[in-house]
């Protein structure tokens, strides 16, 4: 929509006010994302960078069987949701959030974490709109995610592996003169406070050999893996060949 301001020949100032929009985005989770922790942790705690609607802001947590792990609904006041939750025995967990700022815009994601002592380091960037695509006939297929390091740090992703794909491996799409390739890639840097995208046309995933595992509608276990020796384990939704 466009919106115009009427100035006046006479006047001598005109301010015109456009009321500011803004997503709320995950600035800090504890656990954090990828987080290996020696015991399960009594709650899960989220901040953002912007004011919530407590009504339609939320967290859930669910173990790898997909069992809803909180004892109750989570609340939301200020910039800040919580969800306290019940004990959790080793194993996988997804953090599934849904955050709605108070001029409306919605932002969601989630990412893993993992409840096993002695587990090695995590990887502190944050995972979100993680899918795979599932191609008929064993085609190889893409990943795509969004990567978001708020750390002050360089992050740099060198590899990735899944259960359900023979290889995974690190591609990007370019286009040049009007010609289309795919090559390997060794690593993606993430500058501390960036945002990198996998998306179709660029950075992606391929899945080599795909398992019956990717099938439409089901999920996935990815682990990112980092130039420091970090891994971070994410569920990605397995959708069709037009992306939904």
């Amino acid at each position: 929509m466009n919106r115009r301001c009427l100035l006046p020949l006479a006047a001598a100032l005109v301010l015109c006010a456009i009321p500011a929009m803004a997503h709320a985005f995950l600035e800090k989770a504890d656990p954090a994302a990828g987080a290996y922790l020696n015991a399960g942790p009594a709650k899960v705690e989220l901040h953002f960078s912007e004011a919530l609607e407590p009504s339609f802001s939320r967290v859930s947590v669910a173990d790898a069987d997909g069992h809803d792990m909180g004892t109750g609904p989570s609340t939301a006041t200020a910039s800040q949701i919580d969800l306290a939750l019940k004990k959790l025995p080793p194993g996988l967990y997804h953090v599934t959030w849904q955050a709605v700022a108070l001029d409306t815009h919605r932002s969601q994601g989630g990412y893993n974490f993992i409840v096993a002592p002695g587990a090695p380091a995590a990887s502190p960037v944050i995972v979100s709109e993680a899918w795979l695509r599932a191609l008929p006939a064993g085609l190889p297929g893409g990943g795509y995610f969004t990567l978001r390091n708020p750390s002050l740090k360089k992050v740099t992703l060198v590899g990735a592996s899944s259960p359900a794909c023979g290889m995974l491996m690190l591609h990007r799409s370019e286009t040049m003169s009007g010609m289309s390739s795919m090559s390997d890639v060794e690593s993606v840097d993430i500058p501390p406070g960036a945002t990198v995208k996998f998306a179709p046309g660029g950075y992606h995933l391929m899945c080599m050999n795909p398992t019956a595992a990717i099938k439409q509608g089901g999920r996935v276990l990815v682990t990112l893996e980092f130039s420091d020796h970090s891994r971070l384990p994410v569920q990605f939704a397995v959708r069709g060949a037009n992306g939904k």
